[in-house]
């Protein structure tokens, strides 16, 4: 997949609305078709436990309405792409995301298309995908010289989101929840618990708490640990601990090359990734231990940048599929 090379209608430059939902904040953007992101039109608004489909729907429109605003004049928009939290329903183009218990089962894809509708004048297609998905491919197109063919986007956070690039495409599976590895059950800590419930930022900061610590954040437990707070540096090994066991785990039965991991809690330790990818050393397949494990390109900006390559590739595919009506 070479999403850069899409081609421009009329020789004009291309853009595509980028949207990103997680369960702490949602967040837009126009990003070129370049990668990079037009400058003013990124948009946040505020989500969690308590957002319902009533409370998403006008903050939703309001982030295409002001960064639709910032569409450059003479940019083309190819489309809207959509990177979310999931699950994900295919069908019904909603996310019933983990984090966002009252609002399952948005509509997000219809409300983004509205929305734009509304502001742009035109009926453009949303694409909806998992946040970790939109992360891989955002890595798979930006990463200079020869990119990774086969890998894994993690985004860990309030949450802790995957998604598959293999062989250079996206694989979103039956239901369009392929590679959700937060989801999946890990053992040894305690209670059976999925890897989301252990490493995610608010469990790291459950279990530190746990251990006496007195903090309250994500933010906070940082702090801590470069303090040197006992509690705040198991809290966050654990979550490094549980990370690299699952990513081992899943690495030998689907075989990638790469992971790139973005999220605000992936940067709770400046050595983070560096304990995540440790715990692959100890897996007997040399395959696995040569698994690269690094940040992503651009950890602030990937999930939205990933989410316009959702929109890019399928205009692309769009225009291929016309291509071939018309012959």
């Amino acid at each position: 997949m070479t999403v850069r090379y899409l081609p421009s209608a009329q020789g004009l430059v291309t853009a595509a609305l980028a949207v990103d939902i997680g369960g702490t904040k949602a967040e837009s953007a126009i990003v070129l078709i370049d990668g990079s992101l037009v400058p003013g039109s990124r948009a946040r608004v505020e989500t969690g436990r308590t957002a319902t489909v009533d409370t998403l729907r006008p903050a939703l429109g309001w982030l295409v309405q002001t960064s639709l605003r910032f569409l450059p004049p003479g940019v083309q928009l190819a489309g809207a792409g959509v990177g979310s939290a999931g699950p994900l329903n295919r069908a019904a183009r909603s996310v019933s995301p983990v984090n966002l218990p009252n609002a399952a089962g948005l509509p997000v894809a219809d409300i983004i298309e509205t929305a734009v509708r509304a502001e742009h004048g035109e009926h453009l297609p949303a694409t909806l995908a998992l946040d970790g998905t939109a992360l891989a491919l955002a890595e798979h197109w930006l990463t200079p010289g020869r990119p990774p063919q086969s890998l894994l986007g993690l985004v860990v956070s309030t949450g802790v989101g995957g998604g598959l690039v293999l062989n250079g495409q996206p694989v979103t599976g039956s239901t369009g929840n392929a590679g959700q590895i937060g989801q999946c059950y890990v053992s040894g800590y305690g209670a059976v618990a999925t890897l989301e419930e252990i490493a995610s930022g608010p469990a790291s900061v459950r279990y530190a708490r746990a251990l006496g610590w007195t903090g309250k954040t994500g933010e906070d437990l940082a702090r801590s640990a470069v303090k040197g707070d006992a509690a705040a540096i198991t809290a966050i090994d654990r979550s490094a601990q549980a990370l690299g066991n699952s990513i081992a785990s899943l690495a030998a039965v689907v075989d990638f090359e790469r992971v790139v991991i973005a999220g605000g809690f992936s940067r709770v330790a400046p050595d983070y990734i560096t304990r995540v990818a440790s715990r692959l050393q100890y897996h007997p397949f040399g395959h696995v231990r040569a698994i690269s494990i690094k940040a992503a390109t651009h950890p602030v900006d990937s999930p939205l940048i990933g989410a316009a390559a959702l929109a890019f590739t399928a205009a692309k595919s769009a225009v291929r599929h016309h291509t071939v009506m018309l012959d």
